[in-house]
């Protein structure tokens, strides 16, 4: 197992078990892969996005919008480049602190996991104030 795994999680990508050359290739494979993620989102506690440099391209938009849709949270690495994205993002957390906070050593982190205390795991309560807050940036624990 990955260190950055607690035996508790379930981690979804969508590249660990597919060809991503395969599926930019096949547009009926491409659509499948994407509705295949709405269950994969529908089974986890936080959606995490990286957006390197701010970058969230449209299928990383449309699973941020599901989740948000579905009052999962949604935290990107770095602030969305995109406005209409930031709309759908809860909180900024890079990688490390968010790593960090899933396995309880939070540290100077203002980041807080789900109520779980689990990643890819369905049934935490989900905060209707961190879902709707109408900062992108919000840092606050739901």
């Amino acid at each position: 197992m990955p260190e950055y795994m607690l035996d508790t999680d379930t981690v979804y990508h969508p590249f660990f078990d597919r060809d991503q050359d395969s599926i930019e290739a096949d547009p009926a494979l491409k659509q499948a892969v994407t509705r295949d993620h709405f269950a994969e989102i529908d089974a986890c506690d936080v959606l995490y996005a990286l957006a390197p440099g701010g970058y969230v391209g449209t299928s990383v938009v449309i699973e941020m919008a599901y989740a948000f849709a579905r009052g999962t949270r949604v935290v990107t690495a770095e602030p969305a480049g995109e406005y209409a994205a930031r709309a759908l993002v809860s909180e900024v957390a890079a990688p490390p602190d968010f790593l960090g906070a899933l396995r309880g050593r939070a540290g100077e982190s203002s980041f807080q996991p789900a109520p779980s205390g689990r990643s890819g795991c369905k049934g935490a309560p989900r905060s209707r104030k961190a879902r709707r807050s109408p900062g992108w940036t919000e840092t606050e624990a739901p």
